[in-house]
């Protein structure tokens, strides 16, 4: 039998929680190195962009909300705007389209979509957009 040695654990690192905007980003970029070779990246990306997309529109929506923003009616239509192209996407890559170029048009969406509410006449100056 082997000798089995005790290692000491690794030191704790706190833990610091990235926001939504940040997933989506590191989602997107890592969709965008991984196309040409890995067959399950529109799906993987899909999933996983879809979780946090809902996330971020549900937390900004409250917080737009308890400020009672202006905007708040303009952020809800644009959100189920995206919330449905990303349904229409999921669906189908699951009928086995080619999604390339679908995902790289609603990325660019979801971009502008970004830099709209942030220069949206009236936006709060701590926009969840940053």
């Amino acid at each position: 039998m082997g000798n089995l040695e005790r290692t000491e654990a690794p030191a704790e690192r706190p833990w610091t929680p990235v926001s939504d905007i940040e997933q989506l980003s590191q989602t997107a970029e890592a969709w965008l190195g991984l196309l040409p070779r890995d067959p399950l990246a529109n799906r993987r990306f899909l999933d996983r962009f879809a979780i946090y997309l809902v996330k971020h529109f549900r937390a900004e929506e409250t917080r737009l909300e308890r400020l009672r923003d202006k905007g708040l009616s303009w952020h809800r239509g644009e959100h189920r705007r995206l919330v449905r192209r990303i349904w229409e996407l999921m669906s189908d890559e699951a009928l086995g389209l080619d999604m390339t170029e679908p995902i790289q048009g609603f990325l660019e969406a979801w971009r502008l979509h970004q830099e709209a509410a942030a220069y949206r006449p009236g936006a709060p100056g701590s926009s969840s957009h940053h």
